[in-house]
């Protein structure tokens, strides 16, 4: 029979040697308890080390726009189709992309036939030739080059001083005197913005697509690394400004990805909030927390996702390594200091910024926020499904505030 634990003990107190097995069973499991806990923390402090970097270099570090990717697979080009390999993930992405191979380019559009390992997609090419077998890229924002190359609306390049100095932008004449301010995202080329520049200028808006802080050839951060809006709103600040001295008697921004997080940090922050008539956003970094805890929920580690304690020591390590401030990138956070009406896009299968805090923000100010939910879409794509649409909400929103 067993001995009971009473029993044990009785015979610990008589026999020694139970004494001594005993006095080495608490010893080896003090051992194991103190190689598991120098096992956890070495994991947490390596692996939070490794994602901190990670960070770094995805969401901090200032990089040019990326050069295309020609990972598609060209099956067949038809009259007026094009057919692609879905052997890499993209290919069937929802809406109208630009196609890119290194001599042309086009514009792909809707889905018209698939099987299980390609897709049809209509085709218009607009330099070069294509042919099977080539490789091609798309590209989410479709047009290259500058708005008179890709549009065919005339434009200048102009300078004003910024607080680290002088900025550069794209400025396309309206024929009125209201302006939009477009800010583009993190990394990312001012052609981002000619998407709705055609829209904006037949409405009679001047658009100034503007530069910040890090961008090619403007000054650099004084940390080095974006802020993801904390100090880049100073620099749309002086768009701001420059506009007003050029005759605007109306100022509307536009913010995509990053972007939105610097529109909103200007809010925020500066006394000309008060001289902007409304705000268009577009897959906002509302939450730069948020963004990070989604992507990590995206990664696999030995088939299982990065746990949440190895999330915490990524996110401090961050903050004591690179100086990032959490809470002040949670722009949701004090949303009763807003006062511009805000017009958000944001697509329902983004993988880059939740939708989460957009849905957060519109609850919170539901008699300054406009959400419109893209169904499909992904980063920065809403207009890419749906053009038109996209373009006449965004004129009629910013019409209407210009109005008041």
């Amino acid at each position: 029979m067993l001995l009971s634990v009473a029993s044990a003990e009785n015979v610990a107190a008589t026999d020694p040697r139970a004494v001594a097995f005993l006095g080495r069973g608490r010893r080896s499991m003090t051992r194991l308890a103190q190689g598991l806990s120098a096992l956890f923390l070495g994991l947490h402090l390596g692996g939070g080390w490794y994602f901190s970097n990670q960070i770094r270099s995805g969401a901090l570090e200032p990089v040019p726009p990326p050069d295309p990717n020609y990972r598609f697979k060209v099956l067949a080009v038809d009259d007026g189709t094009i057919t692609l390999s879905t052997d890499t993930t993209g290919a069937d992405s929802l809406g109208l992309h630009g196609v890119v191979w290194p001599d042309g380019h086009g514009v792909v559009d809707q889905i018209v036939d698939s099987d299980d390992s390609s897709v049809v997609r209509k085709f218009e090419a607009v330099s070069g030739v294509l042919s099977p077998g080539a490789l091609v890229d798309l590209d989410v924002f479709v047009y290259s080059g500058d708005p008179l190359t890709s549009l065919g609306l005339a434009f200048d390049t102009v300078s004003f001083p910024g607080p680290l100095g002088p900025l550069s932008a794209w400025h396309v004449p309206g024929a009125g005197s209201s302006w939009v301010i477009f800010v583009h995202g993190k990394s990312g080329p001012l052609n981002e913005a000619l998407r709705t520049v055609r829209a904006l200028h037949d409405a009679g808006m001047h658009v100034l697509v503007a530069s910040y802080r890090n961008d090619i050839g403007m000054p650099v951060d004084p940390s080095g690394y974006y802020q993801q809006g904390l100090t880049e709103w100073e620099d749309l600040a002086a768009s701001v400004v420059y506009a007003q001295k050029r005759g605007a008697a109306d100022v509307a921004i536009i913010g995509s990805s990053m972007g939105g997080a610097i529109v909103t940090s200007f809010l925020r922050e500066s006394p000309l909030a008060l001289d902007v008539a409304a705000v268009v956003l577009d897959a906002p970094m509302l939450d730069f927390g948020a963004a990070i805890a989604h992507q990590a929920n995206s990664i696999s580690v030995g088939g299982l996702g990065v746990p949440q304690s190895l999330l915490i020591a990524a996110t401090k390590l961050t903050s004591w390594r690179f100086g990032v401030d959490w809470d002040r990138l949670d722009y949701t956070r004090q949303a009763e200091r807003y006062a511009t009406p805000m017009l958000i896009f944001h697509g329902t299968e983004d993988d880059s910024v939740p939708i989460g805090p957009s849905r957060r923000l519109a609850k919170l100010r539901p008699d300054l926020v406009e959400l419109v939910e893209t169904q499909g879409a992904g980063h920065v794509s809403s207009w890419n499904i749906g053009p038109e649409a996209y373009e006449s909400r965004v004129v009629e929103f910013l019409s209407a505030s210009f109005d008041q």
